[in-house]
């Protein structure tokens, strides 16, 4: 297979793993970079393992990369709402470990009244002397 082949096919997965990084609440400009900034990491893998890391075949993977991955988010996983699903996944599991790092307070036991009880010893023992 070619590079370019191989850089079509990671692309058409690639919304997946952009769904992994995205936050839903983030803004659509911040989605984009992480879309690129995808790409852009994954053609360069790609162009790596087939062995053909030129400039050219470098910006051709990463092109054949952001393209594949943006028409396939359009045609397939934006319309059936996997990358949706995926990022609230993320984000329940996010909010998740957040709060498990955050410390708990401990429960409050029912202590006896101090103030109360010495009170009571002290009129016994008042009792006792007289």
């Amino acid at each position: 297979m070619t590079v370019e082949a191989w850089a079509a096919i990671v692309g058409a997965f690639l919304p997946a793993l952009v769904a992994v990084v995205n936050r839903s609440d983030w803004q659509p400009w911040l989605k984009g970079v992480v879309a690129l900034g995808s790409s852009v990491a994954a053609g360069t893998v790609t162009a790596l393992l087939s062995g053909d890391f030129t400039g050219a075949s470098w910006a051709t993977s990463v092109g054949i990369v952001f393209g594949s991955s943006q028409i396939a988010y359009q045609t397939w996983w934006k319309g059936s709402g996997i990358s949706n699903k995926i990022e609230d996944k993320v984000d329940l599991f996010a909010v998740g470990m957040k709060q498990a790092q955050q410390p708990r307070e401990l429960p409050r036991h029912a202590a006896p009244d101090l103030a109360a009880e010495t009170e009571s010893e002290h009129s016994v023992q008042a009792d006792k002397k007289e």
